[in-house]
């Protein structure tokens, strides 16, 4: 088992007032690659959209990792994911990428599209495991003028 882990993780639907213990999570996830993080009253509107949902997942009693996104009629949205640095290495995403998946997706015709940084490795590997594929490239959408790659869940 890798360092960190426990048995159980608790998963935990984000309500409006753990809206701090998210933006804290992502924050404390997206620094290190130089993403742009949203601020607290971003990741505020964003909860207060009926469609838009959110999942931590917690090890040790500590928030390891965090999932946003959005959920149409026929399709899903990761808006995004991340393990904060300490918690890394431990499957902690792949674990809540699962969940995800098992809970909003599986047994349904919708289907999940996300954005990456086309240098994140980790994360585009991440996702393949998940059988997501490129369907297609937002030039220079980020920041620092890197594409992004648009996955789509086969």
């Amino acid at each position: 088992m890798p360092k960190n882990r426990v048995q159980s993780n608790i998963y935990t639907p984000i309500n409006n007032d753990e809206i701090e213990a998210l933006y804290i999570l992502q924050k404390e996830s997206l620094i290190l690659n130089n993403i742009r993080i949203w601020n607290k009253n971003d990741i505020e509107s964003l909860m207060q959209k009926d469609n838009v949902s959110a999942y931590i997942l917690q090890n040790n009693n500590i928030n390891a990792s965090y999932i946003i996104f959005s959920d149409l009629a026929h399709e899903c949205e990761i808006l995004s994911l991340g393990t904060i640095e300490k918690m890394r290495g431990n499957g902690f995403a792949s674990e809540l990428l699962e969940y995800f998946i098992d809970k909003n997706i599986e047994n349904s015709e919708k289907e999940i599209f996300l954005e990456v940084e086309e240098n994140n490795d980790k994360a585009i590997d991440l996702y393949k495991k998940f059988s997501f594929e490129k369907v297609g490239v937002r030039k220079k959408y980020y920041s620092n003028n890197l594409n992004a790659l648009i996955m789509k869940r086969s």
